[in-house]
């Protein structure tokens, strides 16, 4: 494999940190899928592993115990997909109920993968670039058999061919492989300043609506706006309702709590262009599905000494775990502050640490839960391990931690769950 060990290009919306996986070998032929049957909280987690290069993805049960170690990868032959996967791969903030995961190329390549969960073949791959990169970022399932995708990027040159704009919501057919529709997002900015792109991430369904979390950047991300959750009516595809999350800017974490009613957002701050985000400016926003208010603002400082991470996930009805940023010499490339987790009661506005990071910042990914088991996920690119937390008889929280990809190497990223 070949990998340039160097500090890459930072975006505010990846977060990317130094190439952790310099190095590792060429990902193997597929181990195959599963046929693990669903329980009360699902089938398993999905884990992504990247060095930006190249991905990995593995299976894991809800015991943290692999399924399959090399499900589908970067090595995965050409005549198999068409759009080979990259190394900027992540998963549907959604669980996948179905017969298929669905694998989101995000930037460059904007390119959608189905893969068949019981044999790793490949069921079929959709491009939303409609002519530039649009970076896709989440993926929903609709009762109808329809699907949302959020595309992050604009397209400053629209109107060559249909569905052309970006920074927007696309509707996608039933058979998942075609481009039905396009939901524009502008008026969600309304009596905002010009210049600014609502920039949608995350997506779930809460209530009878679909809920999208908008960043709100302009176009070379050198400011921002306060970030917003809007609402679209899936009978309708229209926009719904706009709820701004007061102050809070770089929101990229969205989580619905195990009963439905609460969302929580996660917001690491205005970065103005840069790495290191203004922690004044992130916190985490609970926001009421059913009236659509925020009902509780944490302060990132109320919680830690760090800006809040997009790594967000209810163990319980009350409690969040919650990642927070770390801090890179500039000059060395070397941890000052580390990433940390935190167990979040947000009624109480109390937080404790969880967990830290070892030896490098920015490397603390995706949280994903499981409702009602009290059990959540976290990738953990420094360690290389994929965490599994559950919560105790006495209130405890239960850690165990594991290697996923078979020692391919690769550093665990992102997290869904099937």
């Amino acid at each position: 494999m070949h990998c340039a060990c160097r500090s890459p290009r930072h975006l505010p919306v990846a977060l990317l940190a130094l190439l952790a996986g310099c190095g590792a070998p060429e990902p193997p032929a597929s181990t195959g899928g599963t046929s693990i049957p669903a329980g009360q909280c699902g089938r398993g987690a999905v884990v992504v592993s990247s060095d930006y290069q190249s991905s990995n993805v593995s299976l894991i049960d809800l015991g943290g115990s692999v399924l399959s170690p090399s499900f589908i990868s970067s090595g995965t032959k050409p005549g198999v997909l068409s759009a080979p996967l990259s190394g900027d791969v992540v998963l549907p903030a959604t669980a996948a109920d179905g017969e298929d995961v669905v694998l989101i190329d995000r930037h460059l390549t904007s390119v959608l993968t189905f893969v068949s969960l019981a044999d790793a073949q490949v069921t079929g791959q959709l491009s939303v670039k409609t002519g530039f990169a649009s970076n896709p970022q989440d993926f929903l399932p609709l009762a109808d058999g329809r699907s949302y995708v959020t595309r992050f990027q604009p397209n400053t040159k629209a109107g060559k061919e249909p569905f052309d704009g970006g920074d927007d919501v696309l509707v996608i057919a039933p058979d998942r492989k075609t481009i039905a529709g396009r939901i524009e997002l502008g008026g969600a900015l309304a009596g905002e300043p010009d210049g600014y792109y609502a920039r949608p991430s995350r997506l779930t369904l809460a209530g009878s609506r679909a809920w999208v979390l908008l960043q709100g950047y302009s176009l070379n991300f050198k400011t921002s706006l306060p970030s917003r959750l809007v609402t679209v009516d899936p009978a309708t595809d229209a926009l719904d309702q706009v709820v701004v999350l007061g102050s809070l800017q770089g929101c990229a974490g969205l989580a619905r709590s195990p009963s439905g009613s609460t969302l929580a957002v996660a917001c690491s701050g205005d970065f103005a262009g840069g790495r290191d985000p203004d922690p004044l400016t992130s916190g985490v926003a609970l926001v009421d599905v059913e009236s659509g208010e925020v009902v509780r603002l944490l302060a990132a400082s109320a919680l830690s000494d760090s800006p809040v991470g997009a790594g967000v996930g209810f163990l319980d009805e009350q409690t969040l775990l919650l990642t927070t940023l770390g801090t890179l010499d500039d000059a060395t490339g070397k941890q000052q502050r580390p990433d940390r987790l935190l167990r979040v009661d947000w009624q109480a506005g109390a937080a404790e640490p969880v967990l830290a990071s070892e030896q490098l910042a920015f490397t603390f990914g995706t949280v994903a839960c499981f409702a009602p088991c009290s059990l959540c996920f976290l990738a953990d690119a420094d360690r290389g391990v994929v965490h599994r937390f559950e919560l105790g008889p006495a209130g405890e929280l239960l850690r165990t931690s594991r290697k996923v990809d078979g020692g391919i190497g690769l550093p665990p990223r992102a997290l869904g769950g099937f």
